[in-house]
This record gives structure tokens, sequence and C-alpha cells, in this order.
């Protein structure tokens, strides 16, 4: 089933709920303003507004635009750390239509992967030791699925991802729902993100979490 611009403020629109329902529960994990909860809740509440003003647009303009968006309004570092990440995955995406579930999984690597565990960089383009992606995979390798010490899915995490796959499979999921599995694994989708420690892995888990069981839903 092809992901639409329109499929992707609703994927977003997931994750604003599940920040929003949770941001006391972050603000109460930053340890250094105390409000993180309520700034991920802003700076998501732009990004589902973005992707709804360019809904007939192609997902790159959209995502481009949404960068844009937190660049000039976001709030905090995260703001700005998330308009990189949305601006990196707008370029993955450059001149499709639509997107398929596997690309929707591949831009919250990518988004993930540019938002630091601790502090901001905000630089295009910076290559950032430490950051959510990293958390969220090592938190599913000390639950037994896949892990990674370079933010990417390696060798060792695709085996694991895959024997979540073929489990998914045999208990009747179709393709895509047993790919969508498999990634959740993969994330650390199955545990609680508020246990992983820092406010930033913590929103980051809730966001990849919300968006690929919305995903799964509507398969």
């Amino acid at each position: 089933m092809p992901v639409s611009t329109q499929d992707l403020s609703k994927l977003f629109g997931a994750a604003l709920t599940a920040v929003s329902t949770n941001k006391q529960a972050l603000n109460q994990l930053d340890g250094y303003n105390g409000n993180h909860g309520d700034n991920m809740a802003k700076n998501l509440q732009l990004v589902v507004q973005a992707l709804q003003s360019q809904k007939t647009k192609p997902p790159a303009t959209a995502l481009s635009q949404a960068a844009k968006v937190l660049q000039t309004r976001g709030i905090g570092g995260s703001g700005r750390d998330y308009a990189v990440g949305l601006s990196q995955a707008a370029r993955e995406v450059k001149g499709r239509n639509t997107l398929e579930g596997p690309d929707v999984v591949s831009l919250l690597q990518t988004i993930m992967a540019a938002i630091p565990d601790q502090g901001s960089t905000a630089r295009a383009g910076t290559k950032t030791a430490g950051n959510v992606l990293e958390s969220l995979l090592g938190a599913a390798g000390s639950a037994g699925a896949p892990s990674a010490s370079d933010g990417k899915l390696d060798a060792g995490d695709l085996l694991t991802a895959g024997m979540a796959y073929l489990q998914a499979k045999q208990s009747g999921a179709d393709d895509m729902s047993a790919i969508l599995q498999a990634a959740m694994r993969a994330l650390g989708g199955q545990g609680n993100p508020l246990q992983l420690g820092s406010a930033r892995a913590a929103s980051g888990g809730l966001i990849a979490q919300s968006i690929l069981q919305t995903l799964m839903g509507g398969r």
C-alpha cells in the first residue's frame, strides 16, 4: 500500500499524540531544562501542520518544508536537530511521488541518526557519535533484538530482524506487516521508550514506535 504525503502527516500525527500524552514523563527525564516533552510536542505539531499544508505535494517536498519550518520556528536544540534529520530524509526520497512501508522505516533511521542522544549539534551533515538511533538499537539489543554501534543496521542486525520477519510470517502476517514487525523489533519498538534513559532517546522511541504501529495498523 503506497504511503502518500497525507499518510505521512497522519503517521507524524500519531507521533504527536504519543509524545503529547507522555510529555510530563519526558520533562522529568530532561535533566537540563525540564521541558523536552513540551518542546517536542510543539515541534511535532509544527511538523504535522507543515506536512498537511503540503499534502498534495511529493513526500520530499513536504519533508523539506517541515524541515524549514522547524529550522525557523522549532523549539530548542531538538527542533533544530529534527530539522536536520527531516532535510536528510527529504533528500533520500527526492523524485518519489509515494513511498512504501520500508521507505518509512528508512526515513525513521535517517531522522533518528541525526539526533544527538545528549546535547545538540544542529549542523547539517554532521555524523554525531551517540545518537538516538544508536540508543534505540542498543536497547533492542539488550532485549535480544538487533543492535548496532554505528547507528545503522548491519548484517547481524538484519539476521535478527530476518528472524522476526520469519516468525511474523509463520504467524500469518502478510509480507508488509511482517517487514514492519521486524523493523519494530530492530528499532526497539516492543518495549517502553520511557525506559531508555535520556529524554531525547525516549521521545525518539515514542516517535518511532507510534509511527510503525500506526503504519502496521493501516495494513
